[in-house]
């Protein structure tokens, strides 16, 4: 890695704004060929030795599985909800949505994937769509079932999970997701029994799906 030109320091206001932090920084050219620009300081004490692409690759090379479709879903989970600048994050982090502290590292996503069935094809799915992406929120489906569920909270009137109206035959329906697929459990006439119908088959199959409770006033 060689210094291609010095930038000279740069003054940025501190956190409580009483003052100001002052940092000195370069444009470097990784061993890669690429340029980037880096803390002067970093480099002289070894924290910083190449760029930000190269320290990614380097992680997953650690691992074996720095271009697999599991690694990239580690590192969209992670970039949406803790980094600042993604296009993603007012979505998810922004929206107080969180990654778990043990799936901060790959290896500890790999872990938890590890006890689940997951194959190549899969895509992770929060249960709860306001809950932080943890073991307990989370479960592997296919990409059709994911799409159904998104175009269903899009279009949902109902304000309960997996419970649909459908205004042509005046009626609810209820669907739920698990085993990568989307599983009808059934059609009623009034909310309660459908949001019942689902939290029972919650109940019945050991799922480990957050349970809905009716609220009398969204029937108003």
């Amino acid at each position: 890695m060689e210094l291609i030109k010095d930038l000279g320091t740069e003054k940025k206001l501190t956190k409580n704004g009483k003052g100001y932090n002052y940092t000195r920084f370069g444009l470097y050219r990784c061993k890669c060929g690429a340029e980037f620009k880096t803390r002067i300081a970093d480099v002289n004490n070894g924290k910083s030795t190449q760029c930000k692409s190269c320290r990614s690759k380097k992680a997953g090379y650690k691992h074996g599985f720095a271009n697999s479709k599991l690694y990239n879903t580690w590192r969209g989970m992670k970039e949406r909800t803790t980094n600042v600048k993604s296009s993603s994050y007012q979505n998810y982090g922004g929206r107080g949505i969180k990654l778990c502290k043990e799936w901060y590292s790959f290896n500890g996503f790999k872990q938890w994937v590890d006890t689940t069935n997951y194959v190549d094809g899969l895509t992770i799915e929060r249960i709860d769509v306001n809950g932080n992406y943890e073991p307990s929120n989370c479960c592997f489906i296919t990409k059709k079932a994911q799409s159904y569920n998104k175009k269903n909270r899009i279009s949902n009137k109902s304000r309960y999970t997996g419970v649909t109206w459908h205004s042509r035959d005046n009626i609810y329906e209820v669907s739920i997701t698990f085993n990568y697929k989307q599983n009808y459990i059934g059609r009623f006439h009034d909310l309660k029994s459908a949001v019942q119908a689902r939290n029972d088959f919650i109940d019945k199959n050991n799922l480990p799906h957050k349970k809905e409770q009716y609220i009398e006033e969204y029937n108003k």
